[in-house]
């Protein structure tokens, strides 16, 4: 089910941000979570909880130290990350042709 709620939420953007503003975000979260079987006070308790969200930026701060990932989509080569910034598709290139010829495929 979370994936089905993380890609229910992902397709809802639009609806959320029309405008330019979050005003639409909270209210089609509610809705969602209600179609999820999240009721008004489980919802409530969950955007409320600042020991959640204390865990949660933990968590955040732990990955942002321990892996180069600074945006989606990331890459990693044979558990190498594969940089991305200068925007240059022949760094791509170099970091997954030679895996491509293990393969047997162009």
């Amino acid at each position: 089910r979370y994936f089905d709620v993380v890609e229910t939420i992902m397709r809802a953007q639009p609806e959320m941000f029309r405008g330019g503003t979050t005003k639409n975000a909270l209210p089609v979260l509610r809705r969602i979570g209600h179609n999820f079987g999240v009721d008004e006070k489980q919802f409530n308790r969950c955007i409320t909880d600042a020991d959640g969200m204390k865990r949660i930026q933990a968590g955040m701060t732990a990955t942002d130290a321990a892996t180069p990932i600074a945006g989606t989509p990331a890459f990693f080569a044979n558990g190498r990350f594969v940089d991305r910034t200068t925007g240059d598709i022949q760094d791509f290139d170099r970091a997954f042709t030679p895996l491509l010829s293990h393969t047997g495929k162009p």
